[in-house]
């Protein structure tokens, strides 16, 4: 850069060659990266005047003109540098792309920036960062098809999409969108990796006609210099999303390991069971989980509870409500997450005043039968984060799997009958003061 910029001025400076030149009033000066491209000529008269005073004035004056662009244009150059090197400087790159955002406003006037990442195998993209003023509705990582976009446009031409005045010519899926969010004016320039359109960065303005041809070598300069790092930055997450999820297959298959090592003792199954409950709510740290079988009714029987609340609060020992989260989870067959259990339908009053804030609800199953549900139960709100919830599901399943393997099941439904008849009876004998007439 620095000796670009020596040799731009050293030109500057020696004057010699622009004497008796004079810009023609009608000759072209082409715009670039904030460069004009100086075109000269003779003037007719340049002969008889050469050496006057007021010819001296042209020349100066088409210097300085030329310095002050020649500077801008030095400039610009820096902040795009500098712009790329802010993206290029990490693997994450979200880390930056607030920087990156106010850095190129130093450039090109915008009211809101976007940059999509194009899956071509999926025909989608999506969008990864937005900055400002945008496309309402958009949310990061949401795939969004290509077809009849100004991305999906780009990705087919590999071109920069230049639009003027949106309003003119609606017919793009995100237009009115746009122009509800008082946008007129786009740039969408091509992300190009090794030959590859990988995404598009998208300038919006709110003004008509507010980019052209320099905003377009500069976006376009630009974007060639970051394409890279970008892609690199995907594989990078790529690389990243699979370590997280082996290591999450690793502690489903210890926690799975630990709960077959349980069932496969000797001993009663009761015990089993509890052991089982008491692993789970030190994994998913709970104040308090149950093990629920259903009986010949359909109502879910408590088998076994563990956890910190427990001992204080015992759970209730039968569900009969079918309207419950509960019963919803065991009848369906799929896990059921409330992570602010009293905004939910029907909470259960007995919950709210143990001060349980967030539940699990995650049903056993033997083939296609149901077999039970496990409840978690946490005093903390939105405590069952995506992961959490990932992990318990399948240790769930796979309970399920080594119950039916174990030829628990039996046992399980045997219990729980037992349990449903001893709670009848002692339903009967409090349904009236009557004693002697129900015996």
């Amino acid at each position: 850069m620095g000796n670009l910029k020596e040799r731009l001025l050293a030109v500057i400076s020696d004057t010699s060659h622009t004497v008796g030149m004079r810009r023609s009033r009608h000759s072209p000066r082409r715009q670039g990266m904030g460069l004009f491209g100086l075109v000269a000529e003779n003037s007719p008269g340049a002969s008889q005047t050469n050496g006057s005073a007021n010819d001296q004035v042209v020349p100066t004056t088409e210097n300085s003109e030329l310095h002050r662009q020649i500077q801008d244009s030095i400039n610009e150059m820096a902040v795009l540098d500098e712009v790329a090197r802010i993206i290029t400087s990490t693997l994450n790159v979200s880390q930056v792309y607030d920087l990156f955002a106010a850095e190129m406003k130093k450039l090109v006037e915008f009211d809101g920036v976007a940059i999509n990442l194009i899956d071509h195998q999926a025909r989608s993209f999506a969008l990864q960062y937005t900055f400002g003023a945008n496309i309402r509705g958009r949310r990061v990582g949401e795939a969004v098809p290509l077809e009849n976009t100004a991305t999906g446009y780009v990705a087919s031409t590999g071109l920069t999409l230049l639009r003027e005045d949106i309003a003119a010519n609606v017919n793009l899926n995100a237009d009115q969108a746009l122009l509800d969010e008082g946008l007129r004016s786009t740039m969408r320039t091509p992300l190009v990796s090794q030959g590859k359109v990988i995404g598009t960065i998208g300038l919006f303005s709110q003004q008509i006609s507010a980019f052209g041809a320099r905003e377009q070598v500069i976006i376009e300069r630009l974007a060639s210099q970051i394409a890279p790092a970008i892609e690199n930055t995907q594989l990078y997450e790529l690389t990243r999303n699979a370590e997280k999820e082996a290591h999450q297959r690793s502690e489903e298959l210890s926690v799975l390991f630990d709960v077959a090592s349980v069932l496969s003792k000797p001993g009663d199954f009761l015990d089993k069971a509890t052991s089982v409950m008491e692993l789970l709510a030190e994994v998913s740290q709970v104040e308090w989980a149950t093990l629920r079988l259903p009986d010949q009714d359909g109502n879910l029987v408590l088998l076994v509870a563990a956890g910190s609340a427990v001992r204080t609060s015992p759970p209730m020992p039968v569900l009969s409500d079918r309207e419950n989260l509960a019963y919803s989870a065991f009848q369906e067959g799929k896990p059921i997450v409330a992570n602010d259990y009293s905004a939910g339908g029907k909470p259960s009053p007995a919950i709210i005043e143990l001060g349980m804030k967030s539940m699990v609800l995650l049903p056993l199953r033997a083939g296609d039968q149901p077999l039970g549900l496990i409840d978690l139960v946490s005093r903390h709100t939105n405590h069952f984060t995506p992961e959490l919830v990932k992990l318990l599901t399948a240790v769930a399943e796979g309970v399920g799997t080594l119950l039916e393997n174990a030829g628990l099941s039996r046992e399980l439904r045997a219990n729980a009958e037992e349990m449903a008849v001893v709670d009848g009876i002692a339903r009967l004998i409090t349904a009236t003061l009557e004693i002697d007439q129900v015996y």
